[in-house]
């Protein structure tokens, strides 16, 4: 039993677009790849999921008209705020 909760709780998974924060402590001790690791259990060290690959857009004064999956956009001004 002991095992088994050992394992539970020193197992843990990084998915292919992210990159996993291990912190021993609150202090940072390493950085992973992608792919199934180890480490210290019973809150020792903890890791944190880091999204490394997703791209964030913010836009600025005008539009996207078209899918962002489209090969290009077109952007039309933004009507100005009513009062």
């Amino acid at each position: 039993m002991l095992l088994l909760l050992l394992l539970l709780t020193s197992y843990y998974q990084i998915e292919p677009k992210e990159v996993g924060v291990v912190q021993r402590f609150g202090a940072y001790v390493r950085t992973t790849d992608p792919g199934p690791h180890l480490k210290i259990p019973f809150g020792i060290e903890s890791v944190t999921k880091v999204p490394v690959q997703r791209q964030l857009k913010m836009e600025f004064g005008f539009r996207t008209t078209r899918p962002p999956h489209a090969a290009s956009s077109t952007f039309r001004r933004r009507p100005p705020p009513s009062r």
